[in-house]
């Protein structure tokens, strides 16, 4: 049986500190605010990444259909592959909207960079530094996401409506399965590296509110 490898690992998301934050005004309080904004600006992302993952599913089971008609039943085929590229254009919006979130969230926290200067406290600096270098890192983790996804997404497409021809050999899907799986390979592989960036942010992120909050 043939089958797509659209499935990748779920993404993380910057969390939200729950530490007292410092009083307005000062470099401390000012960096956790921008910090704060950029997780709220990726308040949707676990759902639409969720729903991805329904999506590559439902997929899944058309593209199953579409290998399994005979050539006599070209309507169903030609209706299987309409449902299998409205899907992948709705998951192409989606993760538009995702990227949307992720770049929007990265802005918001290298607004933080300027108060960062204004720090008196060098460790404390540091570890805001850490926080920023692994935001810049997990943004651009994202958009090697995109890309990918957009490109195995196109390949997709081509796939699916290739499917219309009646002349079609079995060896040309499995030739543009391989270019389709080894693009999410590589969305999968940008994806972990993401999640790593995320992590590395929120732990360091979490370390300056401590400090912060021991300061205070």
């Amino acid at each position: 049986m043939y089958k797509m490898n659209k499935k990748v690992t779920g993404a993380a998301v910057v969390t939200l500190s729950a530490l007292v934050l410092s009083a307005c005004g000062s470099p401390q309080g000012s960096i956790q605010d921008h910090w704060s904004e950029a997780a709220g600006a990726e308040e949707d992302f676990p759902e639409m990444d969720e729903e991805l993952t329904e999506l590559a599913q439902e997929e899944q089971n058309v593209f199953e259909n579409l290998t399994s008609y005979e050539n006599d039943e070209q309507k169903k085929i030609e209706s299987s592959v309409e449902e299998a590229v409205s899907s992948v254009n709705e998951r192409k919006e989606l993760m538009e909207k995702e990227r949307e979130e992720i770049n929007q969230a990265y802005g918001e926290a290298m607004e933080a960079d300027e108060p960062i200067e204004n720090l008196e406290n060098e460790k404390m600096t540091e570890k805001a530094k850490q926080a920023q270098q692994a935001m810049e890192k997990r943004n651009e983790a994202f958009n090697g996401v995109h890309e990918a996804y957009m490109e195995a997404a196109d390949k997709e497409i081509d796939m699916y409506e290739s499917f219309n021809d009646e002349d079609l050999e079995l060896e040309a899907i499995e030739e543009q399965l391989d270019t389709i799986n080894s693009s999410y390979e590589e969305v999968e592989s940008y994806r972990e590296t993401f999640n790593t960036e995320t992590k590395a942010f929120n732990e360091a992120k979490n370390a300056f509110g401590e400090m912060t909050e021991e300061e205070g």
